[in-house]
């Protein structure tokens, strides 16, 4: 015992190297916690020397049981079924299952970090009755979890901004009922809108300038691409274009159906006359339609 470095330590040192063998933390942690705080001298083996010193052969095996080892405190009943893991499967393009993914790892994490505290707390304790180290690793510990969990249920309200309401509305109905108020949001077309923006972006732009104004922004993806590479929209985009379709007016299809006629024309001339009349709105859709035989 006289060649024992910890049992010739400071007693504030032994006292400390002792709660934690008793504690079922191995020489190793013990050591490397010393190191942390200044204190170099004592190694692995030399703790791990001393524990011979103070306990049993019976002892040692009985304090590196979960009864006295907090890593194996299982106190909380706030276990994870990792079997829920196999169900997640991050290639589905449907909203819902997407939904469902993202607010089932949302709780992992949120268990993850009630666990967490569970553990400072009970550290913690131990600490306040002169019972074990103060957790500091274990906070920091609980401080980045806290910080994940807050950052995924940011992000999952900024790219989830229906899932509140799928969880209580009929799925089916829902994105055609969106798609139905977001185009009454906009405001209403005009006849000869297509071919003024026609006039004014070109025939190139148009469309694309038209959906800005007139068609309401999509919450979700509209295609997809399967394993074979072909594109289709998504049954959630499609819900949703027929909901927008369901309060567009004739006018605005019929239009839309002239416009398409218009720059298939083969003379770039013909076009732009086309476009300038009709841009005026003075027309009679069905001559115009029955004019180039559609």
């Amino acid at each position: 015992m006289q060649h024992c470095k910890v049992c010739k330590a400071d007693k504030e040192i032994r006292d400390y190297v002792d709660s934690e063998l008793k504690n079922g933390n191995s020489a190793n942690a013990i050591s490397k916690e010393l190191e942390a705080r200044g204190v170099k001298q004592f190694s692995y083996a030399s703790i791990n020397r001393h524990k011979r010193h103070i306990m049993s052969d019976e002892e040692i095996k009985e304090y590196s049981t979960k009864k006295h080892n907090t890593k194996y405190d299982d106190t909380l009943d706030n276990q994870i079924d990792l079997e829920i893991l196999n169900k997640l499967d991050f290639k589905s393009f449907n909203y819902k299952n997407v939904v469902e993914q993202r607010e089932t790892i949302e709780n992992l994490v949120n268990t993850l970090l009630v666990n967490q505290l569970g553990i400072v707390l009970d550290l913690q304790g131990k600490y306040i009755k002169g019972k074990g180290k103060y957790p500091a690793d274990q906070i920091r510990g609980l401080q980045v979890l806290q910080s994940v969990t807050e950052k995924i249920i940011i992000t999952n309200n900024e790219l989830l901004k229906h899932r509140w309401l799928i969880m209580n509305k009929s799925y089916d109905k829902y994105f055609y009922e969106l798609g139905k108020n977001e185009k009454l949001k906009l405001k209403p077309y005009v006849k000869g809108e297509i071919f003024r923006i026609c006039l004014e972006h070109g025939t190139e732009n148009a469309y694309q300038v038209y959906e800005s104004l007139y068609m309401p922004i999509s919450p979700v993806p509209r295609q997809v691409e399967d394993c074979l590479g072909s594109v289709t929209f998504t049954n959630e985009y499609k819900d949703f274009r027929k909901g927008f379709y369901s309060v567009t007016t004739e006018v605005e299809i019929n239009d839309l159906e002239l416009f398409e006629v218009i720059i298939d024309l083969d003379n770039a001339d013909s076009i732009f006359k086309e476009i300038s009349r009709l841009s005026k709105g003075e027309y009679d859709i069905s001559n115009e339609l029955a004019k180039h035989n559609r």
